[in-house]
Formats: structure tokens, C-alpha cells, sequence
């Protein structure tokens, strides 16, 4: 309320000490001052220079996603270094009215608080305790909790608030009367502002409802004129409320001058400004009290206003709540046609699915199966959810029933048909493609919508294909469309799908560049949706990881594949994940936790029916038994993996990425348990096929296997030649995954093939390369990267450090106690390994990788 406001700085302390948690709940009946409260605070945090937000939880006029998207983005650019103890936190979310969320708006902020994935401290204002879970969040101190006992004024907030209207000697009488209820005492203030004291005569004390309504009438509504009661009945179920939707409701021109007057002359009806305009609040106990008149109006009347406040709203862009007031009005069918004019499925597909499923609660469930165009709708949702079966049944009934006349049917069904066939990962031919591909460019260009999804989906499609560059050029054109639309949902995925490509012929600056602006994108827009996050998590680790950058992949691609399981997904983003997670997950908890993940992966597939995937997994069984060293199960999966090659690529069949890795996994196969020549066989075959093919991701992977099939067949030359060709071109993609997948197997094979030829015969800038994935190997990323250190003893270290100071070999071995034949035979081994033949050249190449006899106990430790 604008007069009488009361500073309550031991709340005010008791709320900063608390931000060091998750939430700061604030839970009361009406009229305990939680508005006025949460609005304190967040003044005093914008005084300190802290980012925050402020939502009024309003189902009848925002969207609350809508509101979140902005919010979730929103991060302090610096921290003030006032409230120290706060600066851990870059974000402060307001929900106020939280008492008002549904399900949509209580999951949301319930995934954020038990997930934390947002750097937010969140405060709630309600009525009642918010439906999602907080005994674990309580358990661990998460949770700051504001009740009545807290909210309730003192006597000395008492006497701040009425000392200029009420005598000192009455104002212990007043606060015994209220019993300190805020709303009771703000009233009371405003009654002695006005003139118009209260009797402390009545038995029942003022909070009861009784009382207020006594109060609201004789104090308040008792004073105003008939056209502004009247004003107030009609306009109470739209709060706030501006006088442009009050005209229409009302079918009157002067709501602007009413709203002004009321606002100007009474403290519960007050104004507030946003990027819309000005829309004027009334006093939550105000709007309660004309909530129940409103009934007085007679149930048309209601129903009327009602329906034309949905109309309006519903023309100003604002589908939820004109279809919430619809519902309101009984009037089902009106906001079914609400939903259907804003989209349909297309909200979903444009906006995304969060958006389509909060205005989809509104309509029941009987109502949305005898509407085809609802039941789309819904099905989009269930596909988005991973229930691709139930999907699919749903689309099978609308398709059944449909018209060949409706067109705009027709078209809807298409556009599922092909989520449906791009979730379940059906088989798909090139004719088909080919019918899609005509499809779409035939499709007229005022239609972007459509013409945006079919070339994403011919993205897709050619992806599975192996037709990268017509897979690179249809996304191109989607992601125009998307783009000029300003569709940020749609842009979001063309970046992850063009990032396939982009990963997949080598170009990995490009691709993580483009996971990096999903990722922008992601957080900036649609932090509340949990689908989008799981994808951009899973792809992005993927990058990180072939990237061999530092951070806890693992964690972060356990938490997404978990959440993508049970929602959107397709087959390169499941194998991305799976792929990289089961190799770190084998390095850091080892083989019995890997097949847990495993088992997961199982789950899911029988889940969501994907046969082909469930295919490639039995490749990466494979992969991970012969990472471990399992013969036995790795000689059993070797068998199935044969089998599926010999399937080819028929219905359920793998497709060439699944065959390539299929052939891939059976050639480390044969050089880890195997005939290393056949391995070596495979792994050149593979590599020709994928050079051929510009399948540099790949490519690379074949080459890391030539070199350690090479070594275990004696062929140390040709070995040598391989290896030189990998670094040059994981060097120049800046790509490790490949190095780093084989593990110690590729560091034993890549030392002994330098030894062998000698580290003169290899670039600087290699050998680099090369000591960086060794430190990998050897789980010390802040290693200096001495090569020398890795392809030398330690005691040949040691001798090669004493030998860049120039001393003779009396010196070096009376200084490591060594005899001088040992001295000899220990250079001739260092002249060997380096590729040198006197000890000039071993020590000036020592001095040019930073050897000195300084450095030897360093590198070595």
C-alpha cells in the first residue's frame, strides 16, 4: 500500500542471512503484508546492485513462461560487496500469488530448486505451502521460512504505522484489537486518515471475514459513487486490469478516468507501470471481497464479462489467460478455439512444448479427444515426453477420422507423422527422403512454418542418410526461416543438428561453436524447459569431452541422459550421450558401473520402442568390454556386433554410422584380443572408406586403431607413419575424443613408436599434441608436457638433464651415482630414442623441449 509502510529490518536481516540457501518461503493468509514484504526486499537488493526479478503469479492476464524465459537469463554483471554473504548468488526471483500456480508453474520451479541448475535464490510469497516437495530441501537447510508468527506486526511496528493518525494512548487498544494482522492495522490507518475511526466495540475481532466485509462496505465501498462500485464488480475478475480492457468488458469509454480517480483517492486500488503500459492492482482482500459481490451481477452478466475480457486478452497475444477466463465462463469450446487459432501443435513447435501443455491443462480430457486438431496437439506433447506409443495410437485415430477435404488437418498429421518417425528412429529410404525433400521445396513460401520443420527434418533425415552436405544445406535453409521468424525454439535445434554435421566431417571449431549458441540460447530463453536443457547438456558434453577440456562431464551427462530418457530425443543425440558417458563412466567408477548405465540405456529403449538404437548399443557393449579387458563378454558381444553388420541396413538395421561404428568396435576387438594383422586390415579399410567419404571424425578414430594395431603386429614402421598422420589431423581439428577413447592402449602404442623412430623425426608442434593426451592418460592435465619425460627412463632423464649442462661423463655418473659404462649405455639408449647421433645434438634438442638439469626432478615427480 503506497501510505504507512512499516521498515521491518529484523525480517529484512533475517531474509539476507538466508540467501545462502535455495528459497525463502513466505507463506500467510491474506492481508499479512507478504506483497509489501517480498517488495522491501527486493528494493534493498536492487539498492545493492543485485540482479532480480519480479513475477506476480497472474494466471488471468500473464503467461507465466512467458515471464520466466527473461528471468531465467537475467545475471548480474558484478556483485556488490555489500551482503557478503550473498555473493554466491547471481540472481533473485520473486513469485508472488505463488498460492495462484498450477502444475506447470509448480514443476518448473520445483525442477529448478531441487536440481539447482540456476544460479537463483528464490523467494515465494503464498497463501498456502507450494505442492512441490521440500522436505529434502528442509532436511538440508535450504529453506528459509516466514510464517505468521514473523509476519505479524509488534507493538513497535504498531506504533511506526499509526502514530501520526491515532493517539498514543489508543494505539496499544487498536493493536490488541487486530492482534497485530497487517492488513487489519493498514485498514485502521486508512479509516483514521479519512476521518472514519473504528469502534472497538464489536465482539468478533476485525480478521474475521465478517468483520472486513463489514469494514470494506462502511469504510471503503460505502464512500465511493454507484458507477465506481459498479466499476469494481464488473472488472474484479481481471486484476490488474487497464482501462482499455475495462472499455471492452464493460462496453464503456471511461475506465481510464475511473481507474485514475480510484487509484488517486484510495490506497487498495493502486497503479503500476511495465513495458505494456499502465495497469492498476487491486488490494488482494479488496479483490476477494468483490470476487464474491461479483455473484450478485447474476451468473450471464458473470459469464459475459468473462468471455469478453478472454476475447481481449486474446487478441493482445495473451492465449493462457483468455483461455483460462474462457474456462472460467463455462465456456469450454470458446477457449478450445482459443488454442486452436493461436496453433495448435504449432505453439509447441514454434514456442515449445511447455507453452502447448500449459494451455492444454486448461481443456479436459474428454474435450481434447473429440477435437482431432487438440488431440495433435497432445500427441506432440506425449512425443516430446518420450511416450512415442501412445503418441502414435493418438495420431493413427485422428488420422482414421479425418476428412481428405481438411487440408489444414492433413497438413498437422504430416508434420507428426514425421516427429513420430524421427523419435521412434524408423527406417527411412532415400525415395522417401527424396518425396520430403520435393515436399518441401514445393511448399509455398508464405507457409514458413512448414517449410522451416521439413527442411530441419530433412536435416535429420539425411543426417541418417550419411548425406552430410545435403543434411548441411537443408539446415542452412530451415535455419533461415527460423531465423527471419525470430522462432528462437526452432533456431535452438538447427543448431544442434547442423553441429552434427559440423562434428561429424571434422569441423569441430564450428561445431562447438554452434553447441555453444544452442547453449546461449537455451539458458537466455528457455531455462525453465527441461528437454531443451537435456539436450544442449548432452551435446555440449560431448564437444567438452572431445575437446578433452577439464570439468565434470561425467556428472553433468549422467543428470542429462537421465532427464532426456523420459523426454525428447533421437538417435544421435542418445548415442552422443551414452557414447561419451559410458567411457568416462569406465575410467572413473569402472566396468560395473559402466554396464549399470547400460541397463539404464535398456530401460529406455524398451521404453520408447527403438530397436535400431537398441542395435548400436550392443556396439558400445562391445567397445566397453574390450576397454576393460572383459574377454569373455566382449568374444560374446563380438558375435552379436558381427551379426548385426551382416543384417545390413534393412528396417530395424543399422545405418552407416551405426555400421561404422559397428566396424570400428570389431577391429579394437581383434587388436586387443584378437589377430593384430586382420585388426590393421580392418582399421585401413575403414579408414579409406571414411577419407573417401570426408568423414573426418571417424577417419581419425581409424588411424588411432591402425597405429596400436600396427604396434602389436611388430610393424613399428608403418605405425610410425600413422601416427604422424593422426596428430597432424587431431592437431589441426583440435579434436582428442579419438586419442583419448583408446586410453593407455594408444599412449603405449604412440611411446613406443617414438622411441623407435626418434623425437627429431616428428614436428614440435605434434610431439605437443601428443604430451598433452599422455597427460590425459595419466589424469595430470596440468602437466608441463615434456614429451622427452615419455618416451625416456626416468635414469635416462636424469642423464640427458646432467648432459644440456655439458658434463662429461664422470661427472654425470659420479652425480647419479651411476658407473660410466652405465653413463654410455644409457646415450646410446637417449641418442636412439631421440633420433641423434652425438651428444651435441641430444642436448641442443633437450634445451629446445625446455630440459635442464633443473627440470629433471620437476618432470619426474
Amino acid at each position: 500500500m503506497k501510505t504507512g509502510i512499516v521498515e521491518r529490518p529484523q525480517l529484512l536481516q533475517m531474509f539476507l542471512s538466508g540467501t545462502g540457501r535455495r528459497l525463502t518461503l513466505v507463506e500467510a493468509p491474506a492481508g499479512y503484508g507478504k506483497t509489501t514484504l517480498l517488495k522491501s526486499w527486493k528494493r534493498h537488493l536492487d539498492a545493492a546492485g543485485f540482479a532480480t526479478t519480479w513475477i506476480s503469479i497472474d494466471p488471468a492476464l500473464h503467461d507465466f513462461d512467458a515471464a520466466l524465459e527473461p528471468a531465467l537469463a537475467k545475471r548480474a554483471r558484478e556483485h556488490s560487496p555489500q551482503y557478503a554473504e550473498m555473493a554466491e548468488h547471481r540472481g533473485y526471483l520473486f513469485l508472488d500469488d505463488f498460492h495462484e500456480a498450477g502444475s506447470f508453474e509448480t514443476q518448473t520451479i520445483g525442477r529448478i530448486l531441487h536440481l539447482g541448475e540456476h544460479d537463483f535464490h528464490i523467494i515465494i510469497g503464498t497463501r498456502i505451502s507450494p505442492a512441490f516437495p521440500l522436505a529434502k530441501l528442509r532436511l538440508a537447510d535450504q529453506v528459509t521460512d516466514f510464517g505468521l508468527d514473523e509476519l505479524k506486526f509488534d507493538l513497535n511496528e504498531t506504533q511506526d504505522l499509526l502514530h501520526d493518525v491515532v493517539p498514543a494512548d489508543a494505539i496499544q487498544s487498536y493493536y490488541d484489537y487486530a492482534e497485530g494482522w497487517p492488513a487489519a492495522l493498514q485498514l485502521m490507518r486508512l479509516s483514521f486518515s479519512r476521518g472514519l475511526p473504528i469502534d472497538l466495540g464489536h465482539d468478533r475481532p476485525m480478521r474475521t471475514g465478517l468483520d472486513l466485509a463489514g469494514y470494506l462496505n462502511e469504510q471503503f465501498l460505502s464512500g465511493l459513487t454507484a458507477e465506481q462500485n459498479q466499476f469494481l464488480l464488473e472488472t474484479a475478475h481481471v486484476n490488474p486490469v487497464n482501462g482499455d480492457l475495462a472499455d471492452h468488458m464493460r462496453k464503456n469509454s471511461d475506465s481510464w478516468e475511473i481507474l485514475r480517480t480510484l487509484n488517486d483517492a484510495h490506497s487498495l486500488v493502486f497503479e503500476q507501470t511495465d513495458e505494456d503500459g499502465s495497469w492498476y492492482h487491486y488490494h488482494q482482500l479488496l479483490q476477494d471481497y468483490l470476487l464474491h459481490r461479483q455473484q450478485t451481477l447474476g451468473e450471464a452478466r458473470c459469464n459475459d464479462l468473462y468471455l469478453r475480457a478472454a476475447g481481449w486478452l486474446n487478441e493482445h497475444g495473451r492465449h493462457y489467460a483468455a483461455a483460462k477466463l474462457a474456462v472460467s465462463a463455462g465456456a469450454v469450446e470458446v477457449a478450445e478455439q482459443i488454442i486452436l487459432d493461436a496453433g495448435g501443435t504449432e505453439i509447441g513447435i514454434c514456442d515449445g512444448a511447455q507453452r502447448l501443455a500449459s494451455l492444454m491443462e486448461l481443456i479436459p480430457l474428454e474435450r481434447i479427444n473429440a477435437s482431432p486438431r487438440l488431440s495433435l496437439a497432445r500427441a506432440y506433447l506425449l512425443l516430446k515426453t518420450g511416450r512415442t506409443g501412445e503418441a502414435n495410437l493418438v495420431i493413427q485415430e485422428v488420422r482414421d477420422g479425418a476428412s481428405p477435404s481438411d487440408r489444414e488437418l492433413e497438413r498437422e498429421i504430416v508434420l507428426l507423422e514425421v516427429h513420430l518417425r524421427l523419435y521412434e528412429d524408423r527406417h527411412i529410404s532415400e525415395s522417401q527422403v527424396a518425396a520430403l525433400d520435393y515436399t518441401a521445396r514445393q511448399t509455398p513460401a508464405k507457409d514458413q512454418l512448414k517449410r522451416g520443420v521439413l527442411y530441419n527434418f530433412l536435416c535429420l533425415f539425411y543426417i541418417q542418410l550419411g548425406e552430410l552436405e545435403k543434411a548441411r544445406e537443408a539446415g542452412e535453409t530451415a535455419m533461415g526461416l527460423y531465423a527471419d521468424l525470430g522462432w528462437q525454439h526452432l533456431v535452438f535445434f538447427m543448431h544442434v543438428n547442423l553441429s552434427v554435421v559440423n562434428m561429424d566431417l571434422g569441423e569441430f571449431d564450428r561445431a562447438y561453436e554452434r553447441r555453444r549458441e544452442a547453449r546461449a540460447l537455451q539458458r537466455k530463453y528457455f531455462g525453465h524447459d527441461p528437454n531443451l536443457s537435456a539436450i544442449v547438456n548432452i551435446m555440449f558434453s560431448e564437444a567438452a569431452f572431445e575437446a578433452n577440456e577439464p570439468g565434470d562431464i561425467e556428472a553433468k551427462l549422467t543428470s542429462a541422459l537421465n532427464d532426456a530418457d523420459s523426454r525428447e530425443g533421437w538417435s544421435e543425440v542418445f548415442l552422443a550421450g551414452y557414447e561419451t558417458c559410458l567411457t568416462l563412466k569406465l575410467e572413473s567408477s569402472g566396468y560395473e558401473a559402466a554396464v549399470g548405465l547400460v541397463s539404464q540405456a535398456e530401460a529406455m529403449i524398451l521404453r520408447r520402442c527403438l530397436p535400431r538404437f537398441s542395435r548400436q548399443l550392443k556396439i558400445l557393449e562391445l567397445d566397453l568390454a574390450t576397454s576393460a579387458g572383459r574377454e569373455s563378454e566382449a568374444r560374446r558381444s563380438a558375435g552379436s556386433v558381427r551379426t548385426l553388420i551382416l543384417e545390413g541396413q534393412g528396417t530395424d538395421g543399422l545405418r552407416w554410422r551405426g555400421q561404422l561404428l559397428a566396424r570400428l568396435a570389431l577391429a579394437r576387438f581383434e587388436a586387443c584380443f584378437g589377430d593384430p594383422q586382420k585388426a590393421l586390415r580392418q582399421a585401413r579399410q575403414i579408414e579409406k572408406d571414411c577419407s573417401e567419404k570426408n568423414l573426418q571424425r571417424y577417419r581419425l578414430r581409424a588411424l588411432v586403431l591402425m597405429v596400436i594395431s600396427a604396434v602389436s603386429a611388430d610393424d613399428t614402421r608403418f605405425a610410425a607413419d600413422t601416427l604422424t598422420q593422426a596428430l597432424a589431423i587431431g592437431r589441426s581439428l583440435g579434436m582428442k575424443g579419438a586419442f583419448i577413447r583408446e586410453s593407455q592402449r594408444f599412449a603405449e602404442a604412440a611411446k613406443t613408436v617414438v622411441r623407435e623412430r626418434g623425437v627429431s623425426s616428428y614436428p614440435r608442434e605434434d610431439l605437443s599434441f601428443l604430451s598433452s593426451l599422455l597427460s590425459k592418460v595419466r589424469h595430470d592435465p596440468g602437466s608441463d608436457g615434456h614429451i622427452l619425460a615419455e618416451v625416456l627412463t626416468e635414469k635416462e632423464f636424469e642423464v640427458l638433464s646432467s648432459l644440456t649442462e655439458g658434463n662429461a661423463n664422470k661427472v654425470i655418473a659420479r652425480a647419479l651415482n651411476l658407473s660410466e659404462p652405465t653413463v654410455k649405455f644409457h646415450l646410446q639408449n637417449i641418442y636412439r630414442k631421440l633420433g641423434v647421433n652425438s651428444r651435441k645434438l641430444a642436448a641442443d634438442l633437450a634445451v629446445q623441449y625446455g630440459i635442464t638439469s633443473n627440470t629433471g626432478d620437476t618432470v619426474n615427480s
